[in-house]
């Protein structure tokens, strides 16, 4: 499938699920062509899913982009409710519902939860582990071997699962993190799908002077990344 013309794809980063950089993906899933035909049943206009195509992949983000990615979801609550929670691993859900705002453009007749928010709420999951230790203040450094699979749409909860595997030497914590979604009614061929993976890196958010402004050495973006 032909990609969209340039102009298309910035307007796809800027969007609240922008596409990673050329070289960033490193294989596609299997559930792609199921995905996009899932989108076609729906009347979804082919020509612009077609951005979106290389969320449906692995990859991993790196600091700096992480920052820039993230900022659209940072504000909002992704998590509805903990199934469970200590101080090592946790299960939450997320109600994904018609009436939240973001949907309205992501996208126009093919409502969708964006990737970007899928990492907040495995982020949230994560964080709440780390205050069961007494860490509060723990920003999203890093973001590795993500992979997308199926789309969560309104209607649907989204349910988190996260694990602490490690602390690093530099204070930061390894998280393994994955996101399933129910398709079909419980009890009624229900399926439950992978709709996002990885291994989300947490660090301690780095101080900053009060005032400080962006071209000031050491200035930090809201989550904490230095800009």
């Amino acid at each position: 499938m032909a990609r969209p013309p340039a102009a298309s794809t910035q307007a796809a980063r800027s969007h609240a699920s922008p596409l990673p950089r050329k070289g960033e993906v490193t294989s596609v899933s299997s559930s792609d062509a199921r995905v996009r035909a899932e989108a076609f049943r729906a009347g979804f206009d082919m020509a612009s899913i077609s951005a979106c195509d290389a969320e449906i992949a692995q990859f991993s983000l790196p600091p700096a982009a992480v920052s820039a990615w993230y900022l659209s979801a940072m504000h909002f609550k992704l998590v509805d409710q903990f199934l469970e929670l200590t101080d090592t691993s946790a299960v939450a859900i997320k109600n994904v519902t018609a009436a939240e705002e973001y949907l309205q453009d992501h996208f126009p007749g093919f409502p969708v939860l964006p990737g970007v928010f899928m990492i907040e709420a495995l982020t949230q999951a994560a964080r709440a582990v780390l205050e069961k230790r007494g860490l509060a203040r723990m920003v999203l450094g890093e973001v590795k071997a993500l992979r997308y699979g199926s789309f969560v749409r309104p209607g649907e909860t989204l349910r988190v699962e996260v694990s602490l595997e490690k602390m690093k030497e530099d204070g930061s914590f390894v998280f393994k993190a994955q996101g399933t979604v129910q398709k079909g009614l419980a009890g009624v061929d229900a399926t439950v799908e992978t709709a996002v993976s990885g291994r989300l890196i947490l660090r301690p958010l780095r101080n900053q002077a009060v005032g400080a402004t962006p071209d000031q050495k050491g200035a930090s973006s809201p989550m904490g990344a230095e800009v």
